[in-house]
């Protein structure tokens, strides 16, 4: 008790002393005490919001208009087929080895196996039914490849040397098929390039080509090296792709994403939107959210975005986390939830064949759609990339220039695609605003202004409760000597 008077009476603490202080009078006393109480309640809220404002997401989004000095990759571009090539059908058949004589079986056989390859997972197939006539040799293929739906895939869905006869980029020739990769999607099997999910065997660490072109381990452990860039200097930049088959859909996205319902409305278009003529320019116009290296200081709650590298290796089926892949995984959950299988053209996490839907398990899915879908928008919460990449589609036309020129440049080619991307003007870069000093200084200008304390008053604290007593006892110890 002696140190906490001696404490009250010589701390630099504003008024203190008049609390113990036995020349004035109680009243004046309790005053004091009462105004130091109200002080200690006004900083210690005044704290608390401090504290909570700091902990809330602080993240500015500031504009670089030095386009000059741009360096973008060319957005991800996914083909997907709709429909088989002539005379698929009779490739699988004659390989299955089943033999068909009866010609409306036969027709029904081959609107089952296209269904069944085609699927779409939230899309009504009234076309798949049980079938319980054994002596029907519609029932008796379906009975005998209800558990190996794959098989069809293997068969039906072209490969990338039927799809891709010849691709340039800015007027240079490539390779289509060492760029196109293969990747399993919502749509089922389709060919991605410059896609950060696509499958390939050599996976680089990130170059300066990249959006995240950030000296995170952790990134360049999921990430690809791009194969297309473009700049200020080779504006517009021209993708042309020619194809040899005509059904087949194309997707264009932010190199993170990955073709998915969510997507289906802004960065899709049907094979029936550029059916009628051979040649079409596709004019896209991008713009380009990136992320600072600040904004890591932040935790996930804070930015409210989430990294490449930022998934969950137990549930993610793809290496880089995107909020199209991450609907795609809710996906899968909802299915092996209510039907205990998963749909067969579906991204399957670590090659699991026993979990993959049977002709059984088709049917309950559609069955079940509507508590899939309901579960989907309930409890499948996927936030945005911390790169965000909005690809907007300005308009289709024919090239006109092909009137008068009909000379592909494959003679197999069935149709030419140009994707025409002109760099952005205006980039916008998300910077994480947590400042810890601004913090520091504002708790210490509002217990400076409530209290009068100091960095000094901790010191005299610890002087008075620990230095002093231990002074004294030290002097009784030498006295007794």
């Amino acid at each position: 008790m002696q140190y906490i008077n001696q404490l009250f009476e010589n701390a630099y603490y504003h008024c203190l002393h008049y609390t113990i202080s036995k020349k004035i009078h109680i009243l004046e006393r309790v005053f004091w005490i009462v105004w130091i109480i109200l002080s200690i309640c006004c900083v210690s809220y005044i704290i608390d919001q401090s504290v909570t404002n700091y902990n809330l997401s602080k993240v500015t989004i500031k504009v670089n208009t030095d386009y000059l000095s741009f360096e973008v990759p060319f957005p991800a571009v996914f083909f997907c087929e709709e429909k088989e090539l002539p005379g698929k059908f009779d490739i699988l058949m004659k390989n299955l080895n089943f033999k068909i004589t009866d010609k409306q079986a036969s027709l029904d056989i081959e609107n089952f196996v296209r269904t069944t390859t085609f699927i779409r997972p939230l899309e009504s197939n009234t076309n798949i039914v049980d079938c319980t006539k054994p002596d029907v040799e519609y029932c008796q293929f379906a009975r005998q490849y209800s558990n190996n739906l794959s098989i069809f895939t293997k068969y039906i869905r072209a490969e990338c040397e039927e799809i891709f006869t010849s691709c340039l980029f800015n007027g240079k020739e490539f390779n289509c098929c060492d760029n196109f990769l293969p990747i399993d999607t919502y749509e089922g099997k389709c060919f991605a390039l410059n896609s950060f999910n696509a499958k390939t065997t050599h996976l680089k660490k990130l170059n300066k080509y990249t959006t995240e072109n950030y000296k995170n381990p952790k990134i360049m452990a999921t990430s690809t090296k791009f194969k297309l860039k473009h700049t200020f200097m080779d504006n517009p930049a021209n993708l042309s792709i020619e194809l040899a088959h005509r059904d087949m859909s194309l997707w264009y996205m932010a190199n993170n994403n990955v073709p998915t319902r969510m997507f289906q409305k802004n960065h899709h278009l049907h094979e029936k939107d550029f059916r009628n003529f051979a040649i079409g320019n596709i004019f896209l116009r991008v713009n380009e959210i990136k992320s600072d290296t600040t904004l890591w200081q932040l935790d996930l709650k804070q930015r409210e975005c989430q990294f490449s590298y930022e998934r969950d290796i137990s549930k993610s089926v793809f290496p880089s986390y995107s909020q199209a892949g991450c609907e795609i995984d809710c996906l899968r959950r909802a299915q092996l939830k209510h039907c205990q299988c998963v749909l067969h053209l579906l991204p399957n996490q670590n090659q699991i064949s026993d979990k993959l839907c049977n002709l059984s398990g088709l049917m309950c899915l559609e069955l079940k759609k509507s508590n899939i879908l309901n579960e989907l928008s309930t409890k499948c919460f996927c936030i945005n990339h911390c790169l965000t990449y909005e690809i907007n589609n300005v308009g289709i036309v024919p090239d006109i220039e092909f009137l008068t020129n009909y000379q592909m440049r494959n003679n197999r080619s069935e149709k030419r695609i140009n994707l025409i991307v002109r760099t952005p003007t205006v980039q916008y870069i998300r910077f994480g605003d947590k400042d810890t000093l601004d913090f520091i200084v504002s708790l210490g200008g509002a217990i400076s202004l409530f209290i009068g304390c100091s960095f000094l008053i901790l010191i005299q604290i610890i002087d008075y409760f620990f230095i002093r007593p231990l002074n004294d006892y030290c002097i009784v110890q030498e006295r007794r000597l």
